[in-house]
């Protein structure tokens, strides 16, 4: 039996912050997201906080609208800011005050990368492939029936999928942490997540689970 595991990064939408060409295109995005996050985050906004949140907002072109080039605010109840004559001014004191947050403006992957994509996987040819940060389970029905399957790959007949917990917010929508697909006659009997599992008084972080993972990889199959 042959396992593998590929990191895809989506496979048909990617953050547009993680598109480039170079992993240093997006990298300065990526710090200001998670620190605008980690700072919309706290249960009272500072006067400190609220000159942050502005400076941050411009420097992702959030300025004059919800809509920046990279990143893009959710204001779903409250508003965290209101922008007028004065310009950007942030009006809730506080997480309580507004429902909403921030996500990474998705684009199309290209054709020929994911074609790519598929192309590995079916040299490789993997009896059970672990794929990582995949969007959700259809679009790995689609990859395994639309892409991999025309350019000679034989496909996977059995597609599961483990929702995934990750809070650094790289990749929108939410990705599979995990996903598995099983084939040439062998019935998957079991897959166990580890996203609860807790190390002392905190919960297991994404590289220990995948410690205990494979420890336990008998469990898989």
């Amino acid at each position: 039996m042959r396992l593998a595991s590929y990191n895809v990064e989506n496979l048909f939408q990617r953050p547009k912050a993680l598109n480039g060409e170079t992993w240093s295109e997006g990298k300065e995005v990526l710090k200001q997201h998670a620190d605008l996050n980690a700072i919309l985050g706290k249960a009272t906004y500072s006067t400190t906080d609220k000159t942050n949140i502005i400076t941050l907002m411009k420097a992702l072109g959030l300025e004059k609208s919800d809509d920046g080039k990279f990143v893009v605010v959710r204001q779903n109840h409250g508003h965290l800011v209101k922008r007028g004559k004065k310009g950007l001014e942030v009006v809730a004191d506080g997480r309580s005050d507004w429902i909403g947050w921030l996500d990474l403006e998705v684009e199309e992957v290209n054709e020929v990368a994911t074609q790519n994509t598929a192309r590995v996987i079916g040299d490789v040819a993997p009896d059970v492939l672990g794929i990582i940060e995949a969007e959700n389970r259809p679009a790995l029905v689609r990859f395994s029936k639309n892409i991999l399957q025309p350019i000679g790959g034989e496909g996977f007949g059995h597609i599961m999928l483990i929702d995934g917990n990750d809070e650094r917010g790289i990749v929108q929508p939410q990705p599979a942490d995990c996903s598995l697909g099983v084939d040439h006659g062998r019935r998957r009997t079991q897959i166990q997540s580890e996203l609860d599992r807790r190390i002392g008084a905190r919960r297991a972080n994404c590289r220990q689970r995948r410690a205990s993972e494979r420890r336990d990889r008998h469990d898989l199959l």
